[in-house]
């Protein structure tokens, strides 16, 4: 009778431990769920930043490589080539003016992908030839996919804090170069190598060597440069050559096709740097 009283006694205490143990699980249980539920939001807040900054980063470098020819390097757009995008109108004016019932965000991706066969303002109106703005992307005969267009417009909607002066972003310090540095020529014959003779015949450190050449002939550039339009110097003439492919012409380049322009990425440093070994060219 008595091991029978224990026996049972035995099997409540286990039965007891065990829906203890199992209580305990389920006040685990809730208690991480609540955690989870809890931090999610957060995580997945900072994933998405995280893959924001990303892809900013991508397309700043998609933008160099393909949009800064026409709307400058920081988006200030330039003459008649292309507006400004880092601009408050953009972010506040443009879906007005175009009638655009969408998102800016989905304006900028169809602007990106599909071109612009007609322009809005005059001074952007292209030529008989060619539409005001190509399409970019894969599928309507461009370069681009279309992660690279959504890097693009998760670049371009980034200068939206700064163009509506809500973050002003402090100058960084700019070392200065003297154009007429022996140094910096130096380093400009070097970067002109690097860069541009393959298009410009500088196997030798000599810009506009004779021979079959993609561009043309830079051997006295310096000296010319300075009076081939007016009101430009030779160096704002050298530079906006570099930055606007095609916005002055040399005889005999006038019609080169789009795939043999200049399409290099320069440093400002390099580009300085290139500019004053190309004034040294008397």
């Amino acid at each position: 009778m008595g091991n029978q009283e224990t026996q049972r006694s035995h099997s409540s205490d286990g039965i007891r431990s065990r829906m203890g143990i199992g209580l305990l699980g389920m006040v685990m249980l809730a208690v991480f769920s609540g955690w989870l539920a809890w931090s999610e939001p957060k995580r997945l807040e900072q994933e998405q930043q995280l893959q924001s900054g990303r892809d900013i980063a991508l397309g700043a470098s998609l933008y160099q490589m393909h949009c800064r020819t026409c709307h400058g390097n920081r988006g200030e757009g330039i003459g008649q080539l292309g507006p400004a995008l880092h601009a408050q109108s953009f972010f506040t004016a443009r879906l007005d003016e175009v009638g655009w019932i969408g998102t800016l965000r989905e304006y900028i991706r169809a602007s990106i992908a599909q071109g612009r066969l007609m322009a809005t303002r005059p001074m952007y109106a292209g030529d008989e030839h060619t539409a005001v703005m190509p399409p970019w992307q894969d599928q309507y005969g461009g370069i681009l996919r279309t992660d690279q267009i959504e890097q693009l417009s998760e670049f371009i909607l980034n200068w939206k804090a700064t163009a509506l002066g809500e973050v002003e972003l402090v100058a960084l310090p700019v070392p200065e170069i003297r154009l007429n540095d022996p140094h910096v020529i130096a380093a400009g014959r070097q970067a002109f190598q690097r860069h541009c003779g393959a298009c410009h015949h500088a196997e030798t450190g000599d810009a506009g060597e004779s021979g079959e050449a993609a561009g043309p002939d830079l051997h006295d550039i310096g000296q010319s440069a300075a009076s081939r339009v007016p009101d430009v110097s030779a160096e704002e003439y050298i530079r906006e050559s570099y930055l606007i492919p095609m916005a002055y012409t040399v005889s005999g380049y006038e019609n080169l096709p789009a795939e043999e322009r200049c399409r290099g990425v320069l440093k400002e440093s390099e580009l300085r740097q290139i500019v004053a070994f190309l004034l040294s060219r008397r």
